[in-house]
């Protein structure tokens, strides 16, 4: 018997667990939300996501805090949080899934390697993981790493117990 793709987890946990999920991308820029839609059945359990890419679309549809997303170039473990929060309020959703960073090095903001964040929420419960891709990888693949390790998580921390109303960090 051949593994399950990660989407094939995905959808399996959503549906075992009435989970309805949506996705907040910036860095992935829609990696993410192609993965999870790539099984058969998807709308069977996510509800859509948004692809908010600048600062501006970040504060007007998902609501981030204007100055704390400036001051750290809207690539934080807290502003992953807030677009995370946000996106399952405007889907209605039970748990949600986002990603920000930089998929490329940026010597002007002096970001030698690509890195992001990534966080799940269930509106009262999140947790949150900095992911640093591999080296030498090109900015596709960096958000393709990026989306499968949301995905990662979000099996990890929806597994049994976890999803119980804590805080994990």
């Amino acid at each position: 018997m051949s593994k399950l793709s990660l989407s094939a987890q995905v959808k399996q946990a959503c549906l075992s667990k009435h989970f309805r999920l949506a996705v907040a991308e910036s860095l992935t820029a829609g990696h993410l939300q192609a993965l999870i839609t790539s099984v058969p059945g998807a709308s069977g359990y996510f509800e859509g996501g948004i692809t908010a890419y600048n600062l501006e679309q970040k504060v007007c549809f998902l609501k981030v805090d204007e100055d704390r997303a400036r001051e750290v170039n809207c690539v934080s473990q807290d502003i992953a949080v807030q677009m995370a929060e946000r996106v399952l309020h405007l889907f209605n959703a039970t748990v949600a899934i986002a990603t920000t960073g930089y998929a490329e090095p940026d010597p002007s903001r002096d970001i030698p390697t690509p890195y992001a964040y990534v966080a799940v929420s269930n509106g009262i419960w999140y947790a949150w993981k900095r992911i640093t891709p591999p080296f030498g990888m090109k900015r596709l693949q960096v958000q393709r790493f990026v989306a499968e390790e949301a995905l990662k998580l979000f099996l990890k921390e929806t597994d049994a117990l976890r999803f119980s109303g804590l805080c994990a960090v």
